[in-house]
């Protein structure tokens, strides 16, 4: 997960708007309560609008691939390795710095099911919406749910996309192998960089 968080340094503007999938604007009850949520359309011209306007945006890198992973008792699953799209658009804006963050207890809140899964990867590619099942109906009590922030990413005149973006991943694997043993369930947990 990925965050340019206003409370990680003053720099960063304190107005955030929060994204979501393109196809949730479209439902017409829907679009109004992630209207009135905070969040906008996470297509390209309207995050410029925002960065252009002076907010930072909040970033799950993942996009909706990532709820689909199926849960796993031994490791936590992070989409990145191949996305980058959020630095070139902190590039285009003006090479806004990058405020990588990891979110711990979300991953096992529930236990997600393989079941469909095929058929659910289809649909998330056709429509892009992620449907997750779960095995159970209700989460799992956790002690926690922490979102660990970590230092900014800050552009450098002979960076490029490349650069940041392994930086970037740096950054995410440091945050969680270094916060993992605060959380009990995360003590033995590794992180998978797909």
């Amino acid at each position: 997960m990925s965050m340019c968080h206003p409370q990680a340094f003053f720099s960063v503007p304190h107005e955030t708007c929060k994204l979501a999938a393109s196809v949730c604007f479209k439902v017409p009850l829907m679009r109004e309560a992630y209207l009135w949520s905070g969040m906008i359309d996470a297509g390209r011209p309207t995050c410029m609008k925002a960065l252009e306007h002076g907010f930072s945006l909040t970033i799950v890198v993942g996009g909706t691939r990532e709820q689909l992973i199926p849960y796993s008792p031994t490791h936590d699953t992070a989409l990145c390795k191949s996305r980058k799209g959020f630095i070139k658009l902190a590039r285009d804006a003006g090479r806004i710095p990058i405020v990588p963050c990891y979110s711990f207890g979300e991953s096992i809140a529930y236990e997600t099911s393989d079941f469909l899964l095929p058929f659910r990867r289809w649909l998330q590619r056709r429509i892009g919406v992620g449907w997750a099942i779960a095995k159970t109906w209700r989460p799992r009590r956790l002690k926690d749910f922490v979102l660990v922030v970590g230092t900014p990413i800050e552009w450098e005149e002979v960076d490029t996309v490349e650069t940041i973006h392994r930086k970037y991943v740096t950054a995410v694997k440091d945050l969680f192998y270094e916060h993992r043993g605060d959380y009990v369930e995360y003590a033995d947990r590794e992180l998978l960089i797909k």
